[in-house]
């Protein structure tokens, strides 16, 4: 089974758009698992100013942050090749360090124990960023990318040094978890001793350096937003050319329909 993970979604209406872009690249059926910590009946306006204060290029503002858990829940019914679909909501919001690597650790525990009898017995698994569409179909292509390999990596565009990308990477859940599990909280979730991106690059290299596909690559290649998240008429303009070459069927979802009438930024 093909499991697309989907974190870091404060932006609910534009996880959606690109969760409805995504489901018409991906031609063969997969599977969804979101997991999400926002925090309903807050004000937009302190919400983002929390947001700004632990990452100040985080670009969630209160024209475009949302916090409606229920669309999350009613988005399976707009999706035709979509099998399994799993929403995990947790509540208080974490900060960001702790809260990423928390929500990665609940969304690949999931995906782990998804699957269906008629399927061959492992999963496969695409991590993404909410916000994030994807250029083409990375993900039915994923068991190859995993024929030898735990995980699959690639280098977090316009960021020097040695991390791997946590917008972006596919693994075996089963074995991913695993590792997490033994390695618990000091190594995967405590922000003092560096970002998410880095204590992941660690923990692969460190514990499971054989089962890395490191590419070399960066998300550029990707991603249609690469190393810049999705930005007022920038990134307006990039999927609306991205809609026109691939065919984009704009009746399929509402949160397509509300993009088109340029009611998401």
């Amino acid at each position: 089974m093909n499991i697309l993970l989907l974190t870091s979604c404060n932006r609910i209406k534009q996880t959606l758009l690109s969760l409805s872009l995504n489901a018409q690249i991906i031609k063969q059926p997969f599977s969804v698992v979101i997991v999400d910590s926002s925090t309903p009946n807050v004000e937009a306006e302190h919400a983002c100013n929390v947001h700004q204060g632990e990452d100040p290029y985080n670009v969630v503002k209160p024209h475009n942050y949302c916090s409606d858990i229920s669309l999350l829940h009613d988005m399976k019914q707009y999706l035709s090749n979509v099998e399994q679909f799993k929403v995990i909501h947790y509540s208080p919001r974490l900060n960001k360090q702790r809260g990423e690597s928390t929500s990665v650790a609940l969304g690949l525990a999931q995906a782990a124990l998804m699957g269906e009898r008629n399927y061959e017995p492992e999963n496969y698994c695409l991590k993404l960023t909410g916000t994030s569409i994807l250029k083409y179909d990375l993900l039915s292509e994923l068991p190859n990318h995993l024929e030898n390999a735990g995980v699959v990596t690639w280098h977090r565009a316009n960021i020097g040094g040695y991390e791997r990308s946590t917008r972006i990477f596919g693994c075996r859940p089963d074995e991913m978890i695993g590792h997490i599990a033994k390695e618990g909280w000091s190594s995967w979730c405590d922000d003092t001793t560096g970002v998410f991106e880095q204590r992941f690059a660690n923990i692969i290299e460190r514990v499971m350096p054989e089962r890395v596909n490191y590419t070399q690559n960066d998300e550029n290649g990707l991603l249609l937003e690469g190393g810049m998240a999705m930005q007022d008429s920038y990134g307006r303009e990039r999927i609306t050319q991205f809609i026109n070459e691939n065919n984009i069927n704009t009746d399929a979802t509402p949160y397509l329909k509300e993009f088109m009438d340029g009611n998401i930024w």
